[in-house]
């Protein structure tokens, strides 16, 4: 029987880290963040919390070191939806420039702004709670003019 934990940290953590890898190979490459939390006592928990893989292009020979750099690029976007999901109370989805801000007080992710912006585009909290900006409507001319 196979059990899958729900609870990623301990239950009253001190300090809740995340740790992220990205890997690549000829066939493909991947990326992973791990929560590791640990508690007053020094009890300390690592868990998976969550991965994303991708085959490489057959179309075209790459290079190792350009499927690294897609491995690379495919770990900023998932720390960067880690850190919206982790701060979703604090941030309240407030927009892309509170979401860099809080990302670049841990983590430098070279393009990190195209990276928010498009995670904040595609996630529909932040599409329904953005304001509108409304048009007063004109009245019509008298019309002497």
């Amino acid at each position: 029987e196979i059990s899958v934990p729900r609870l990623v940290a301990i239950a009253h953590p001190d300090t809740i880290q995340l740790h992220g890898f990205g890997d690549a190979s000829e066939s493909g490459y991947g990326a992973c963040v791990y929560v590791r939390s640990i508690d007053s006592a020094g009890t300390m928990s690592s868990r998976l919390f969550v991965s994303k893989s991708k085959v490489a292009p057959l179309s075209k020979k790459h290079t190792i070191a350009r499927l690294e750099l897609c491995a690379a690029h495919l770990l900023s976007k998932l720390i960067t939806k880690v850190k919206k999901t982790i701060n979703m109370e604090t941030l309240m989805h407030g927009g892309a420039q509170i979401m860099i801000n809080t990302i670049q007080q841990k983590y430098w992710i070279v393009g990190g702004r195209n990276v928010v912006k498009s995670i904040i585009h595609n996630c529909m909290r932040c599409t329904r709670c953005k304001p509108r900006l409304l048009q007063q409507p004109m009245a019509d001319l008298p019309l002497q003019r």
